[in-house]
């Protein structure tokens, strides 16, 4: 059964989400009737902002920077609750610190995957043709594009972003869920 907490939590959510997933509906719709019609599936990244100043590699790299560590902070999240759980449930009183080998270890597994894919989804960009540009009237603005979506780093890239970081909050729903039933028998 949900508690008050859990309640109020999911309505928050799916609000939030229904929300978001209608204004991006709508903002799809505006992009394909008014803005630009590009059939081949390419998508166009247009920055505006102090990174712009910079370059279109610079506001391209805090772009992916961005994308894969909102992506890998749940990955994080989700290990930490497996390691509350983890504790509570082998009645663990005195808990050593690993050695370095095992931290580092621990990290390369954590970080490894994500910057890997950050790599494939970063190498994966080009620049935006100047005659596109013309066309867009993107003259000012740095801008960059994937012209290839079947390109396979940037499908291997983006379906990580797009599987992982929803499978990772459902499994610590879970394991949330776990942890306060373990906390819940210690008292």
């Amino acid at each position: 059964m949900l508690t008050t907490t859990d309640t109020v939590h999911t309505v928050a959510l799916c609000s939030l989400d229904i929300s978001a997933i209608a204004l991006n509906a709508l903002l799809v719709y505006a992009i394909v009737t008014r803005l630009i019609n590009l059939h081949d599936g390419s998508q166009l990244y247009v920055f505006v902002g102090a990174c712009s100043h910079l370059g279109r590699w610079f506001c391209h790299l805090c772009q992916t920077i961005h994308l894969f560590f909102v992506c890998h902070s749940t990955v994080v999240l989700l290990h930490s609750f497996c390691f509350r759980l983890y504790i509570l449930r082998e009645n663990i009183t005195e808990v050593k610190i690993p050695t370095s080998l095992v931290t580092f270890l621990i990290c390369v597994l954590l970080y490894g995957p994500t910057l890997l894919m950050m790599v494939f989804f970063y190498s994966a960009f080009e620049y935006t043709p100047p005659e596109l540009m013309r066309a867009l009237h993107f003259e000012d603005y740095p801008t960059t594009w994937y012209p290839n979506i079947t390109d396979h780093r940037f499908v291997i890239a983006l379906s990580f972003v797009v599987i992982l970081s929803p499978s990772a909050m459902v499994m610590m729903f879970f394991v949330r869920r776990r942890l306060l039933g373990a906390i819940s028998k210690m008292k």
